[in-house]
Parts: structure tokens; C-alpha cells; sequence
């Protein structure tokens, strides 16, 4: 198992053979990883059983999002392993709906970062670098504007032949975060997508 800055670890050869927008440590050895399901978040990765890590009672006690226009996928929210993540601030995972081995088909890590956009930027930038080392597929960076106000997101997208691993840092405006009620805050967000999952969440879920 390979690890990189920001809490993901790849393990190749695992397997013998990212709201609507839409998720370290050096390296020791050579290491590549073109399986979507070699990528794991806080020991979790695309294609395991969430009751691997949770019990059914806790499962259905997570806070769940729905899509506007498709139940088909739902997003689950805060999910621990334990009563404490080891790297991130908090961890969302989507699943079927009525699945009953709770699949994962996206897991989603996140850090918080308060007034302090350029540290995410800083972060961003050190885990980039370590997948772009991991990963055969070449990188893809944009920046996102939000239609509504002057929100933006700083990302960078890897394709893999059965999925995704996105990056990217969000910053809220102003306006935004004076919101009591939702209470933005900007965050880096590293997500690993399955590419059924991706399909349905581009033509299905709006």
C-alpha cells in the first residue's frame, strides 16, 4: 500500500485484474494505480460494503441527500469508522437506494477551512501532485463558478477507466457564509467515483 499527503492510499492490484457539483505522505516506492477501486479514504474505497464499517442501526441513523430528479443514488452523510477520523474533518458516501450491502459507489473526504482559502490552495496543490505521480491519466484543472453568487471551486479531475478522483477546493463568498442556516465553510473536498455512479449523476440526477 502506497500513501499519499491528504489521506488517500492506493492499493494496486486490489481487485485481480463529486451537491449536484460534485471526492498525505510521500511516496517510498514507484507505485500506479488505474483501478478506481485502489484508491481508498479513510480505509474505504469504491466498491466496498459500508456495514464492512458501520452497523445497519448507525447506517440508517446518517443524514441522507436526495437528488431533484432520481432516488436512484442518495448521498449519506458524516459516516465515521470509528468515533474519530484519522485525517479527515468528515467523510460522505453514496450509495444505491434500497441496496441492502450498502455498495459504495463514491466516497467523498473533506477538510474545513475556516478563512483560510490559500492553505486549501497549498494542500490542493501537494495532493495533485502526489495522484498526478500515482496515476497513469493526465489531469484536468478549471476553475467552477457558481451561477448564483461569487462562490468558486479550484479543480482538478483524473479519469480512470472505471471512475474518477476529483480535487478541488471550494470558496465560498461572503454573502454565503454570513448564512446561518447552511453555515459554508470553505473546504477541500477529495472524492473517488465509480463510473456508473458519475453517468447517472450527469444525465439522471437533474
Amino acid at each position: 500500500m502506497t500513501s499519499l499527503r491528504g489521506g488517500v492510499k492506493l492499493t494496486p492490484m486490489k481487485k485481480l485484474s463529486t451537491y449536484l457539483f460534485l471526492i498525505l505522505f510521500s511516496f517510498s516506492v514507484p507505485s500506479f494505480a488505474d483501478d478506481i477501486q485502489d484508491i481508498q479514504i479513510e480505509g474505504m474505497s469504491v466498491g466496498d460494503s459500508l456495514l464492512d464499517y458501520l452497523t445497519k442501526k448507525k447506517i440508517k441513523k446518517l443524514e441522507i441527500l436526495y437528488y431533484p430528479k432520481s432516488k436512484k443514488y442518495l448521498r449519506l452523510y458524516d459516516v465515521k469508522k470509528s468515533k474519530k477520523l484519522l485525517e479527515y474533518d468528515r467523510v460522505d458516501v453514496h450509495v444505491k437506494e434500497n441496496d441492502k450491502n450498502y455498495i459504495i459507489v463514491s466516497i467523498n473526504g473533506l477538510f474545513f477551512y475556516k478563512n483560510n482559502i490559500q492553505e486549501c490552495y497549498q494542500k490542493k496543490k501537494e495532493i495533485v501532485k502526489d495522484i498526478s505521480s500515482a496515476v497513469s491519466s493526465k489531469k484536468n484543472s478549471y476553475i467552477y463558478n457558481y451561477p448564483d453568487d461569487n462562490s468558486k471551486s479550484d479543480v482538478t479531475d483524473f479519469g480512470l477507466p472505471d471512475g474518477s478522483i476529483r480535487i478541488w477546493c471550494t470558496d465560498y463568498s461572503k454573502e454565503r457564509e454570513k448564512e446561518e442556516k447552511n453555515k459554508w465553510t470553505d473546504h477541500l473536498s477529495v472524492t473517488a467515483s465509480s463510473a456508473e455512479f458519475l453517468k447517472w449523476l450527469s444525465t439522471e440526477s437533474r
